[in-house]
């Protein structure tokens, strides 16, 4: 894709804003998914909101960022890795199954606790 993706925050509020799913079925959603138009106002909210704190969003990163490390001879794997921390690759699917996935962990230990 020529055009930057929009950081994941970007991307799940437009989806918000626009009527799209919940956050458990939001990686699913073909309502909201990766249309022109989704992305296009993702880009603009990114541009004129300031990004929320998001711990699950920074923990996702991490995760991800942490496996392509471990291919540390391959340059492409470690500029993949600070793009991943950057938040430049949120709305990549594995970026966007890994904060998912934070999610649903905490939300599993809380069940059990």
């Amino acid at each position: 894709m020529a055009e930057q993706l929009p950081p994941y925050w970007a991307y799940v509020r437009s989806c918000e804003l626009s009527g799209g799913a919940g956050i458990e079925e939001r990686l699913y959603d073909h309502d909201c998914a990766f249309t022109k138009q989704t992305l296009a106002f993702a880009r603009y909210i990114a541009a004129h909101e300031d990004e929320p704190v998001d711990p699950c969003v920074e923990a996702g990163r991490r995760l991800v960022a942490e496996t392509q490390h471990n291919f540390p001879d391959s340059p492409w794997h470690i500029t993949e890795a600070a793009e991943t921390i950057a938040g430049n690759r949120d709305c990549t699917l594995i970026v966007m199954a890994a904060i998912e996935g934070v999610r649903r962990g905490i939300e599993i230990g809380k069940a059990q606790a």
